[in-house]
């Protein structure tokens, strides 16, 4: 089981309100529905897959 590099840019750049059990929480569902062997960018929950990119702009200033 691997994960891609989108998935893993945004695993590692969301702020995780809910500590390290909202990721075990959010791998553990990824792999469950993933249909491969790599986790991909939409195998993450929607709120994740909506991030911008890491050194984007969210929003104006």
């Amino acid at each position: 089981m691997g994960i891609d590099e989108a998935a893993r840019t945004v695993l590692r750049t969301y702020a995780y309100p809910g500590n390290v059990r909202e990721l075990q929480n959010i791998i553990e569902r990824a792999v469950a529905l993933t249909e491969g062997d790599t986790v991909t960018l939409t195998d993450l929950p929607p709120d994740l897959q909506k991030l911008p990119p890491p050194g984007t702009a969210a929003g104006p200033p």
